[in-house]
């Protein structure tokens, strides 16, 4: 909902800019490695919203009936209103704006083992490049559980792999990655516009024209593509590289990148900023 979110860097708390469509807001946490992933605590993780959610109502109801005046009255109803409604649209599993909610996930993970082996190895994943490690400082065995054709949880770490092949300039065997998330039917929207936005990027490093690349643009990956291009350092890989390489506009591929390069301050994920930024100098010597 809002398009900020605090880390903790060098033992303090900062504040960063960051923001996933089809979200009210996420608290995300890393997990010590080592043991049966499968093991790991995940019900706690997910109900923390819920819990909040009713903790805020109950303060709520206890406001309403120990105040007398209208204005704490009816302010304290509104929060109560609103505290239930969020816990209710946070616990019912369901995948708003195509992102699993809290109560959809602890529904897979309850089943699951391997599911929550895949979610605990993104978020190891997620806790190394958050320190400003690349995914080359990450261990191997985080991303055997990732597969684009498995469910929500495997298919994150999917994501991981092929942005890594990309990183490693395997962009023809990043799209096959990619091309297998876009094409899961049990897929979540949220990855197949992910998806589709990298397959077009690897499509143009590795030759395609720009009608193909054009081609694949809908006006769902449009819209996703645009409400994060400002929030995500990766959609100015995609940018860069129309604008050099099916443009032919070496001073709007600059701009693109100077974007790039003034997000690093606020930017959450300090390892996938580098990577990127990497990557753009890179496709620069394509172009």
């Amino acid at each position: 909902m809002l398009t900020f979110t605090v880390v903790k860097e060098d033992g303090k708390l900062r504040r960063k800019k960051f923001s996933i469509p089809g979200t009210l807001g996420q608290c995300l946490l890393t997990y010590p490695e080592g043991g049966d992933l499968s093991e790991a605590p995940f019900a706690l993780y997910h109900a923390g919203g819920v819990i909040f959610n009713g903790i805020g109502a109950l303060i709520s109801v206890l406001v309403f009936v120990l105040s007398s005046g209208p204005w704490p009255r009816m302010m304290s109803a509104v929060f109560g209103i609103i505290s239930i409604y969020q816990g209710l649209v946070n616990f019912i599993p369901m995948a708003p704006g195509g992102v699993p909610n809290d109560g959809k996930n602890l529904f897979i993970l309850k089943k699951d083992p391997d599911a929550r082996r895949a979610l605990m190895n993104t978020i190891i994943v997620n806790g190394y490049l958050s320190r400003g490690k690349t995914y080359g400082d990450i261990p191997p065995e985080r991303f055997e559980t990732a597969d684009p054709e498995g469910d929500i949880f495997q298919q994150g770490g999917a994501i991981d792999v092929g942005l890594m092949l990309e990183y490693r300039h395997e962009f023809e065997e990043a799209r096959e990655i990619f091309q297998k998330l876009a094409d899961n039917s049990q897929g979540l929207e949220l990855y197949k516009n992910i998806a589709v936005g990298e397959i077009m990027l690897c499509m143009m490093l590795t030759g395609a024209s720009k009608e193909e690349v054009d081609g694949l643009m809908t006006d769902k990956v449009k819209k996703y593509m645009s409400a994060t291009e400002n929030y995500v350092v990766q959609r100015k890989c995609y940018r860069y590289a129309y604008e050099l390489m099916m443009d032919q506009d070496k001073a709007a591929a600059e701009k693109v990148r100077e974007e790039a390069v003034k997000m690093g301050g606020t930017y959450p994920i300090p390892g996938e900023y580098k990577m990127v930024i990497e990557l753009i100098d890179y496709i620069k010597t394509l172009g």
